[in-house]
């Protein structure tokens, strides 16, 4: 596939996948005001856009070694960290203590993805995948704030407090 229409393909995705999770968030807030049919609407229009992303992806990305796509996910964890710390601290600055506390949940969270990411590509020198030596064959994650824990025994959330029957598990 020609790169440039692979990068428009894959522009296109990331704009989907932006909107499902605006769409979603609305959904949440309409929930809370208590308009359930326009919370159902946006989940639904939600849903359209990730089956369009992940299409998308797919077309865009179906050539690209898997590696690649892993190496690029390390960076961009690494690079979200560095945002979220910054920002934690303009917001501690302008004196949005709560703020800065929810992004500091997110910002350990991101580092617990940054974390298996560096174990993985430090694997992937020596092995052709990963091995449970460096990355667990399990591995949970919060579906309220995102950190990835690499044992079940979990029974809050480290980051969050949300309860282990938050956790899923990626095996």
């Amino acid at each position: 596939m020609d790169p440039s229409v692979a990068a428009r393909l894959g522009d296109q995705a990331a704009l989907d996948q932006r909107a499902v999770v605006a769409s979603l968030a609305a959904a949440e807030r309409a929930e809370f005001e208590g308009r359930p049919h326009v919370a159902r609407v946006l989940r639904a229009v939600a849903g359209a856009s990730e089956a369009r992303a992940y299409s998308l992806e797919r077309l865009a990305a179906g050539q690209a070694p898997s590696l690649e796509r892993l190496h690029a996910e390390r960076e961009h964890q690494h690079r979200a960290a560095a945002m979220l710390a910054e920002i934690i601290l303009t917001a501690e600055n302008v004196d949005e203590r709560e703020l800065a506390v929810e992004l500091s949940r997110l910002l350990t969270a991101t580092r617990s993805a940054a974390r298996v990411l560096d174990a993985a590509a430090t694997s992937l020198i020596e092995h052709d995948d990963v091995v449970d030596r460096f990355v667990p064959d399990q591995l949970w994650v919060c579906t309220e704030c995102g950190l990835i824990a690499e044992h079940a025994s979990l029974e809050a959330c480290t980051s969050c407090g949300a309860a282990a029957s938050a956790f899923d598990c990626y095996q």
